[in-house]
């Protein structure tokens, strides 16, 4: 299924610091071992971020696969509020495992997130290429970059999905560039 569904929804962010262990925990549920290490993130971040940062190259350490535990904690630390540290870890994840679409996927919304869409644009089209379904891609990277405030560049995303997308399809797309067509003052 494309996308993966930890891509398909984002991490929700909040301002409340008690919250966030539990709140990254579940971004690992189906790993207790990385669960806690982004349990101890979490509670390192709410004291001292640089001590966070310790905490999550121990976790890295421990990790079988940094293809896995560099998403997770880069979504953690997107929940956090933190999209510099959470693009960061998006790249570790990334480069340990560059042909995964997934991981390109990933990487480039949590590119927009931190400010370069030129960049993020760049990895959409490379997780579109390998992704098996380019329409779907585009659907969900247009998602996240409007959800980042980056409508204009959403609106050319959605409208590569619906060019890509098979005849029938293409009503998810259209009404997202509609949306934001009307976002932007276009009727």
């Amino acid at each position: 299924r494309w996308p993966p569904p930890h891509l398909a929804q984002r991490p929700p962010s909040t301002g409340a610091p008690g919250s966030w262990p539990a709140l990254v925990a579940d971004l690992a549920s189906a790993d207790p071992a990385l669960a806690a290490d982004l349990r101890e993130v979490a509670i390192a971040f709410a004291r001292d971020p640089a001590l966070a940062d310790r905490r999550a190259e121990d976790a890295a350490a421990r990790a079988i696969d940094l293809a896995v535990a560099g998403p997770a904690l880069g979504r953690a630390f997107a929940a956090m509020g933190d999209p510099a540290r959470a693009r960061a870890w998006w790249q570790r994840g990334f480069d340990a495992s560059p042909e995964e679409p997934a991981l390109a996927l990933g990487l480039a919304l949590a590119m927009v997130d931190a400010g370069d869409p030129p960049a993020a644009l760049q990895l959409v089209t490379r997780a579109a290429a390998g992704s098996g379904d380019a329409a779907a891609t585009f659907y969900w990277a247009a998602r996240g970059f409007a959800a980042a405030g980056a409508t204009l560049d959403a609106v050319g995303l959605a409208r590569q999905a619906i060019e890509q997308g098979a005849p029938g399809d293409e009503d998810a797309a259209a009404g997202l560039a509609a949306a934001l067509l009307r976002q932007l003052g276009v009727e």
